[in-house]
């Protein structure tokens, strides 16, 4: 739920209801070639829940509309799919809402994701503890199609 005032942190920005959860996290530019990133605004201990986003379901089918077998190139879809249940034939993959999508990627990652397959939904979770503002990563776990920037 995006909350409609303003949390105590991060002072560069004059409104910040529209980029935040709960006055835990925020999105903002991340640097350099990253685009955007999720940041704390807030300490998180390891283990604790960040944030719970609901997922579409995709099926292998519906990915390959995407895939660079047909586009001749990924579709910025194709590159935010996640797996979800890559046993199941039309469950394959899923869609993150959320902030789910905007946490960049890091060998070393200060968050991981888990699925909650009976609410539809994967969570970010602390994989330590993480200091207010510091960036929130996850291992991406698959070939990286980018410059890894630190």
């Amino acid at each position: 739920m995006l909350l409609k005032q303003k949390p105590q942190a991060l002072p560069e920005h004059t409104d910040l209801s529209p980029l935040t959860i709960g006055n835990r996290i925020i999105w903002k530019p991340s640097g350099l070639h990253k685009g955007r990133g999720v940041y704390a605004l807030t300490d998180f201990t390891e283990g604790e829940v960040i944030e719970q986003s609901p997922v579409t379901i995709v099926s292998k089918a519906e990915s390959d509309l995407f895939d660079e077998g047909v586009h001749g190139e990924p579709s910025i879809i194709d590159q935010y799919l996640l797996r979800w249940k890559p046993q199941v034939k039309g469950q394959e993959y899923c869609l993150g809402h959320g902030f789910l999508m905007l946490y960049n990627h890091a060998f070393k990652p200060s968050g991981m994701l888990r699925q909650d397959y009976d609410l539809t939904a994967i969570s970010m979770i602390a994989a330590r503890d993480i200091k207010m503002g510091e960036e929130i990563t996850f291992d991406y776990d698959c070939d990286i199609w980018f410059d890894v920037q630190s």
